[in-house]
């Protein structure tokens, strides 16, 4: 029920407009100058930490909204589809067949990291 086991050694995820990349400290950075409300470690985990409330056989007729890619240390690399967004949040892993289906108000959460506008 999770995009990524939590034992897996990522070396980065990248997102449309943006990439999380660990450092040799064993931490992440941002690849932009986006401000975040949290810090960027918190969207790694929870791609391998939240379940999703439905995992189903992929549509694979459907048109993805966008593509993220995870890469490991091992040198393999994962793609995933952003299906959906509203009334729920779909992600699609193409390689197994399935798709993760989230709540729509864990957007933050998974795909986008926001600026917090109520800063300062």
């Amino acid at each position: 029920r999770r995009l990524l086991p939590q034992s897996i050694a990522l070396t980065s995820l990248k997102l449309p407009g943006w990439t999380l990349q660990r450092d040799n400290e064993g931490g992440w950075q941002l690849d932009s100058d986006m401000q975040t409300i949290d810090p960027p470690e918190e969207l790694i985990k929870n791609w391998q930490g939240l379940e999703a409330t439905a995992v189903k056989k992929f549509d694979s007729g459907a048109t993805p909204r966008q593509k993220f890619t995870a890469y490991f240390e091992d040198g393999r690399q994962q793609e995933f589809f952003l299906m959906s967004i509203d009334p729920e949040i779909v992600i699609a892993n193409p390689r197994i067949g399935i798709q993760y289906h989230f709540s729509a108000d864990l957007y933050y959460n998974l795909i986008s990291l926001r600026k917090d506008e109520n800063a300062g």
